[in-house]
């Protein structure tokens, strides 16, 4: 044979032995460079060999890639490059380093699909992560607006950062049980995402993770999670029920804030703390049940539910906080339990359909414009251990026709109850010394009508007791009884 063919033959044996390709999957055809109806299957045996399979003018082509074999940033950094790449099977691929950075000073890791690798690829609408990837990096996939479909494999341990964050065609995602981590924001304005099956094992849903996924309507919270993050599920319109698992310590501030379409609410028995505004302005919101053990109930948790027309307050509750339930239109009746020890203020602010409110025994204070304005209430029964009324605590509440002030009140606020026109008998059952009363604490009430009762044997002390002489003398009536 001649030298020079044999030799150029030799060359030749070379090549196709270092690598291979194929345009469909079977192994054993072998197109090298060939895109055939814009599909290719690429078998590496060496990494960083990826663009020498795909010639220039094919690159344009390419709408679906399978990658079988090592690659590092060399071959990643091409793929990005393919403009109209649509579908990307790596399920049999390895991600290890080395090669050229895929984007500026962002080398490849082993079995890491690192920050930002396919992020801003507009066109990719389906994706399959290689079977040895443990870690997918923040911004991974972010801005990836036509991805439909991604399958993340079990070997996958965490998601970090805005993984997926603005996909906003992703329908559905399969979180596998060996995913112990979610990272922030790691979904948020997945707009399409309708339903979301979370691994077994994650013990944190981090902060904003699903915010703004509008059409989510089905979640399921496995029973490894302890904590919910801030602004986890906000503006997650389209979610209707929630059921939080008894794993759950904490719910943390806005984390289903917005939740509009939200109808029902169980919360476990572990949780200690609902966080500010967990549930503000969840409209729909009908039906909440709190478990035995939630210590805590922070700033407008539950404000702004107009739908919501019962609530039972677990025994164990400690404090309410400001707004807690303000703007709840729909309350009918509330029992605050025994072991609270203050309302906050604000707390039942425009709570306009409420006409009963029962107040335990151990609660101290009752915070400043507490129940203000709720012309519709018409009964108030003080624990015995309340001492301190706020500021217009119940000021305009004028459906009020009695209320009886336990032994224990020692300070009366200012505004306390103006205007509270209904009233037609007041009982203060503290002796000595009377309870502090500020300005205007009784104004705007008929003293004619309204009967004032003090116990027996303590008309003097009142008479000379600081604050109220001042309009004390103006009732008609005042009986010790």
């Amino acid at each position: 044979m001649n030298p020079i063919r044999l030799f150029t033959t030799l060359l030749i044996v070379m090549f196709c032995a270092g690598l291979t390709a194929c345009s469909d999957d079977s192994e054993d055809t072998q197109n090298y460079g060939v895109v055939k109806e814009g599909k290719i299957t690429v078998k590496l045996e060496k990494p960083g060999s990826l663009p020498s399979f795909i010639y220039d003018i094919d690159a344009d082509k390419v709408y679906s890639l399978t990658v079988i074999g090592d690659m590092n940033g060399t071959d990643i950094s091409f793929i990005r490059e393919l403009e109209i790449l649509s579908t990307l099977d790596l399920s049999k691929a390895n991600i290890v380093s080395g090669g050229k950075p895929y984007s500026s000073n962002s080398p490849t890791t082993d079995n890491v699909i690192g920050a930002s690798m396919f992020s801003g690829m507009a066109l990719l609408q389906s994706v399959k992560i290689p079977n040895s990837v443990t870690t997918i990096g923040t911004g991974a996939f972010s801005g990836c607006k036509d991805l439909t479909s991604v399958t993340i494999p079990g070997s996958v341990t965490s998601i970090a950062s805005s993984t997926f964050q603005s996909c906003s065609r992703l329908t559905s995602v399969t979180i596998p049980n060996s995913v112990t981590w979610i990272g922030d924001a790691a979904f948020s304005g997945c707009s399409g995402l309708t339903s979301v099956i979370i691994g077994n094992r994650v013990t944190s849903i981090g902060e904003s993770t699903f915010q703004s996924c509008t059409r989510l309507n089905s979640v399921t919270i496995p029973k490894s999670v302890v904590s919910i993050g801030t602004y986890a599920f906000q503006n997650c319109s389209g979610l209707t029920s929630v059921t939080i698992p008894d794993s759950v310590i904490w719910i943390c501030e806005a984390a289903f804030s917005g939740c509009s379409g939200l109808t029902s609410v169980t919360i476990g028995n572990i949780v200690v703390s609902i966080g500010d505004r967990a549930f503000q302005n969840c409209t729909g919101l009908s039906s909440v049940t709190i478990g035995n053990n939630v210590t805590t109930i922070g700033t407008s948790a539950f404000g702004g539910c107009t739908g919501l027309k019962s609530i039972k307050i677990p025994n164990n509750l400690i404090t309410i906080g400001y707004s807690a339930f303000g703007g709840c239109t729909g309350l009918k009746s509330i029992t605050i339990p025994d072991y609270v020890s203050s309302i906050g203020d604000r707390a039942f602010e425009g709570c306009s359909g409420l006409t009963s409110v029962t107040i335990g025994e151990r609660v101290s204070s009752i915070g400043n414009f507490a129940f203000y304005n709720l012309e519709g209430l018409t009964s108030v029964t003080f624990g015995e251990g309340v001492s301190l009324i706020g500021q217009s605590a119940f000021q305009n509440c004028t459906g009020l026709t009695s209320i009886t002030l336990p032994a224990s009140i020692f300070s009366i606020g200012d505004l306390a109850f103006q205007n509270c026109s209904g009233l037609t008998e007041i009982h203060i059952k503290r002796v000595i010394p009377p309870p502090t009363v500020g300005t205007n604490s009784f104004d705007a009430i008929n003293k004619e009508t309204c009967t004032f009762f003090i116990p027996k044997g303590t008309y003097m002390s009142y008479w000379q007791a600081n604050g109220w002489p001042g309009f004390w003398c103006d009732f008609v009536h005042i009986i010790e009884d």
